[in-house]
This record gives C-alpha cells, structure tokens and sequence, in this order.
C-alpha cells in the first residue's frame, strides 16, 4: 500500500487502490462506515482523492455532486 504525508489519521492518508485494477477494495476503501454504499460525502472524497483534484476543481466537483446527488438518492437518504 503507498503512503503519502498527510496531517490527518495514518488509515485517512492511505492511498486507494487502483480503481481499474481493483474495484471493489477502492469502493471498500471509501465505503469508510461499512454500510454497503457511498454516502454524498464518500463519493466526494472518493473522487477528490482519486483524481488528485486540486482545490478549484475540488471546489466544482463537491458542486457539482451537489448539484445531481437527487438523481441517484431518490429517497433522499
């Protein structure tokens, strides 16, 4: 597993696995309260990490996951 310097908890500075290579330990690895799905928030962090956003495009894509989080939580849970 690969490290990077992070000021937060050693389990939060974890890089994820490789999406392509290995789908269901990136999902379990942002499914970060085991409940089977990714919550807005986990989306938001699974795609900020995984792109390596920087802080604009962080800033749009929280936006824009925002913006069409009621298409996919019909039952707005």
């Amino acid at each position: 597993m690969k490290l990077f310097f992070c000021p937060l908890t050693p389990s939060a500075c974890l890089l994820p696995p490789d999406i392509k290579s290995n789908r269901n330990g990136w999902f379990h690895h942002f499914d970060e309260d085991r409940s089977g799905t990714l919550e807005k928030g986990e989306v938001c962090r699974a795609l900020i990490k995984t792109l390596s956003l920087s802080p604009k495009m962080t800033d749009t894509t929280i936006e824009f996951i925002e913006a069409i989080w009621p298409v996919f939580d019909t039952d707005g849970s």
